[in-house]
């Protein structure tokens, strides 16, 4: 018979392996997201300016009708790391990692991440003070998706504001699917130049497009359908004008 301790040794060593197994599972279960999960962004800008001859700066310029790309790297627990691949017109592109929790907000996530389920008031992070202002389903990446409104404006010393961003994050999985941000340039109170950029996701690998009816099986049986009844219609016309050609051939008429 196995002595006291001997038995207690594994109970403690089956312990320790249903905890790792749980912690290997944690992350899809909490987050709803996974490693060599991606997202594809389309990037816009536009540039408005009140000052004759100036033009928008050459980043806003460089990332005008680009494409980015999100990769996780790593999950574990609500530790997340991904890569954000940049793609500049100048032909150059840049990779950047970020890594932080996605329950306090610790690390440099800068928001491309949050926490899954949130609710209207929410915290975005726990040690920040941003809130989901409110919650709806909006068309992102082919499907409609429960999704997550946030809005972050910032304000200068005088009370004008300087930077507003209005983002929509994936209620599932977190991931941020749309970023609208505008910058404002004052001279002596007076608005000068404006920049907004835009950010869409436009493919994942998180969710299946929805299928349109013109993708359906449905559209493909109403357009063969649709087919037969024009072949039918055409052939039931040109055997009736052919018995009619006959008779008028037996008549002698023409």
């Amino acid at each position: 018979m196995k002595s006291l301790p001997c038995k207690l040794a594994i109970v403690i060593q089956v312990l320790l392996c249903l905890f790792a197994l749980m912690n290997s599972i944690h992350p899809i279960l909490a987050l709803g997201i996974s490693k060599n999960d991606w997202v594809r962004y389309k990037v816009g800008t536009v540039w408005l300016s009140n000052v004759t001859g100036e033009t928008s700066p050459s980043y806003f310029k460089d990332i005008n009708g680009t494409e980015w790309r999100l990769e996780i790297e790593e999950v574990y627990s609500e530790t997340v790391k991904f890569s954000l691949e940049k793609q500049f017109n100048n032909g150059s592109s840049l990779t950047e990692i970020h890594e932080g929790n996605v329950r306090t907000g610790e690390g440099n996530l800068s928001l491309w991440l949050i926490r899954g389920n949130l609710n209207t008031g929410d915290l975005l992070y726990t040690n920040q003070n941003l809130t989901v202002n409110s919650i709806g389903s909006y068309d992102f990446a082919g499907a409609t998706r429960d999704s997550v409104y946030g809005w972050d404006p910032y304000y200068d010393e005088d009370g004008y504001l300087i930077e507003a961003h209005t983002m929509v994050w994936d209620r599932e999985t977190g991931i941020l699917c749309r970023s609208d941000d505008m910058y404002i340039h004052y001279v002596n109170g007076t608005v000068v130049s404006k920049i907004f950029t835009f950010l869409n996701i436009v493919e994942t690998s998180l969710w299946e497009p929805s299928a349109s009816f013109f993708d359906s099986w449905w559209f493909a049986v109403v357009i063969a359908i649709a087919v037969f009844i024009g072949v039918l219609i055409v052939s039931v016309a040109f055997l009736l004008w052919r018995k009619r050609k006959f008779k008028r051939h037996k008549t002698g008429r023409r």
